[in-house]
């Protein structure tokens, strides 16, 4: 079995989901933006499903706690960087009257992995008009 390392043509996908959902949340006329969220969660299994192969290929076993943990390292912190850049710039921009409250506790959920508990406490439904509202909406 031989898993290639890199795929340009996935990752290639992979870019046009991101971009898909950046313009739809930018809020331009731009159908995808959950179809953009689909696809990317599609072309995720399929790069992980591929590390797993090549960890099973290499070790003959798959350490799965090892494994998470890599992946968890390396996205926390372009998460925490990506949240605090996020929530300081929302902070000079949002109105003092409840949207910076409201964008830093999403953005303490996503650091602690409950955005979507800080969204359904915050408007009752994560696809809610008012969940639009929220910046940090996807994270």
């Amino acid at each position: 079995m031989n898993v290639t390392a890199f795929r340009p043509d996935v990752q290639g996908r992979r870019a046009i989901a991101v971009t898909s959902i950046s313009l739809y949340d930018a809020g331009l006329p731009i159908p995808g933006g959950f179809v953009g969220v689909d696809i990317f969660f599609v072309i995720s299994g399929f790069v992980i499903t591929a590390l797993l192969l090549r960890e099973l290929e290499r070790n003959k076993r798959v350490a799965f706690l090892n494994f998470y943990w890599h992946r968890i390292e390396g996205l926390a912190a372009a998460l925490a960087v990506m949240t605090q850049v996020a929530v300081f710039a929302f902070f000079l921009l949002l109105s003092l009257s409840g949207s910076q409250q409201l964008v830093a506790q999403t953005g303490i959920g996503a650091i602690l992995s409950g955005t979507n508990v800080v969204i359904a406490r915050s408007t009752g439904n994560y696809f809610d008009p008012s969940a639009d509202a929220n910046p940090p909406l996807h994270t």
